[in-house]
């Protein structure tokens, strides 16, 4: 089995104040909100996802590979942000859409190219039965702070 990269607790304590320090400077410099601190309530995290939720994506994702006429498989999933209104004030509506995808290459941070194809195309529908065709677009995750680990280190340790 391939063993999925990981990243260490230290690394990932930088990574994410320095996503917060990112998120709390352009929302600062955009004058739409005052000085937002990096470690406030206002500043979006992340994302929880229910395992039930990630189980039913490889439900689908199984359905189609095993149909014999699709001859791309689906091989991974792509993570759109969207935001349920256009409304700046409202910091608590974004959500990660997931969206299988066929084809495509393995993801390596190396590769930097005009050539989309090698990423794959989004699977935005799937006949699941003849002539019923279903979104594959879902939406079911909850943003953090919505519903956060507080006392997580990646909540709002800083780095140093």
């Amino acid at each position: 089995m391939k063993k999925f990269p990981t990243v260490p607790l230290v690394k990932a304590i930088e990574q994410t104040a320095n996503w917060r320090s990112f998120y709390s400077k352009i929302y600062s410099d955009s004058e739409l909100l005052n000085n937002i601190d990096p470690n406030g309530e206002d500043i979006f995290r992340g994302f929880r996802i229910p395992l039930d939720d990630l189980t039913q994506i490889v439900e689908v994702i199984n359905a189609y590979n095993e149909d014999e006429n699709n001859k791309e498989k689906i091989n991974s999933i792509r993570a759109y942000l969207s935001k349920r209104t256009d409304d700046v004030e409202r910091l608590h509506d974004i959500h990660v859409m997931l969206v299988p995808v066929v084809g495509g290459k393995d993801i390596s941070p190396d590769i930097i190219g005009k050539d989309d194809s090698i990423y794959g195309r989004d699977l935005l529908e799937f006949d699941k039965m003849r002539g019923v065709v279903e979104s594959t677009i879902y939406d079911f995750t909850t943003p953090c702070p919505t519903e956060c680990d507080t006392k997580s280190k990646l909540y709002s340790i800083k780095s140093k």
